[in-house]
């Protein structure tokens, strides 16, 4: 009769731990989830952190503060990993003109984000192009994303879209 009830509660034991690993599994499944994408329908201004008129998708089951503002344009980090950030929309120049837009880190300017188009023709008609650029970037709790028109932009961009995905939590 010993033997019968501790073979019964060897059995219950390897239940309980298979319920355990099932539940451990899932919780790691369910990690935190970034999925933003702004609009801004035109933008002409030099030197200044692009805003963004509204969310084309807003959604994040993270906890913490992390958000994209769309009156400063400034994304906050809220979960540690790794992002895919996007942007692009049609960009307009002329003779002389150029677009030049950098994504900034931490108030530091991401040289590889590097977006440019330029006009070096004499005379003639506007060009528009549609243009994107994509990079990813390993942010901490508390990092701080924003696109910004560089000094050296006098063109625009219209459909202008920014879109940032948690694709990797640490």
């Amino acid at each position: 009769e010993v033997e019968a009830r501790l073979e019964a509660l060897e059995v219950k034991l390897e239940e309980k731990e298979a319920k355990l690993a099932a539940l451990e599994a899932s919780r790691l499944s369910d990690g935190p989830q970034v999925v933003m994408c702004a609009y801004q329908d035109l933008w002409m201004q030099e030197d200044s952190p692009i805003s963004f008129d509204e969310f084309l998708t807003n959604f994040h089951n993270a906890e913490g503060d992390g958000a994209l503002d769309l009156t400063t344009g400034t994304f906050t980090a809220a979960n540690p990993g790794y992002y895919s950030i996007t942007f692009g929309g049609d960009v307009g120049t002329g003779p002389g003109l150029y677009t030049n837009i950098y994504l900034y880190k931490n108030n530091e300017k991401v040289y590889a984000s590097r977006f440019h188009l330029e006009d070096r023709r004499d005379s003639g008609g506007d060009i528009i192009t549609q243009a994107s650029r994509s990079l990813v970037l390993e942010l901490g709790v508390g990092d701080v994303l924003q696109l910004e028109a560089d000094l050296f932009f006098n063109g625009s961009i219209r459909d202008l879209t920014y879109c940032i995905v948690l694709v990797a939590s640490l």
